[in-house]
């Protein structure tokens, strides 16, 4: 896939290192078609993420004021600040899970993360929409 040999020899030492050493033959074709012919379904998926980006904004900014967010620059995964809640990381994830929202919960990722929440935003608009929905009523004060 990768016709400069110090680069690909780079590549596959760090996909082993990360245990990803094992290929099929299918998804060696998947990936060279990718790499050769997604450009098209990149553009399509970066500006998907995008809409759900500022659908979650909007969201925040009129039905969570209290709830902090700012726009990521390069994952569709969204942080969310719930610390104005002052509520304690254990209780937080009880609310969100108890509205059927599983996050991945800030304090997973060191100490900096507490009190955040991070919302995939990979996903239809009509799960993204019903997410909102169900984190409005566990995180209204």
């Amino acid at each position: 896939m990768i016709p400069n040999e110090l680069e690909s020899t780079g590549l596959k030492s760090k996909l082993q290192a990360y245990g990803i050493d094992v290929y099929s033959a299918f998804s060696l074709a998947a990936n060279q078609a990718a790499y050769r012919e997604g450009a098209e379904w990149v553009d399509q998926t970066v500006a998907y993420l995008n809409d759900n980006s500022r659908i979650l904004e909007q969201f925040i900014k009129i039905e969570l004021p209290h709830i902090q967010y700012r726009r990521q620059e390069s994952t569709y995964l969204a942080w969310l600040d719930c610390r104005a809640l002052a509520l304690s990381d254990d209780d937080l994830e009880k609310r969100v899970h108890a509205a059927g929202v599983i996050p991945s919960m800030g304090y997973c990722f060191g100490e900096d993360g507490q009190g955040f929440i991070r919302l995939n935003l990979g996903c239809p608009k009509r799960i993204l929409e019903e997410k909102l929905t169900r984190l409005k009523s566990a995180l209204t004060p």
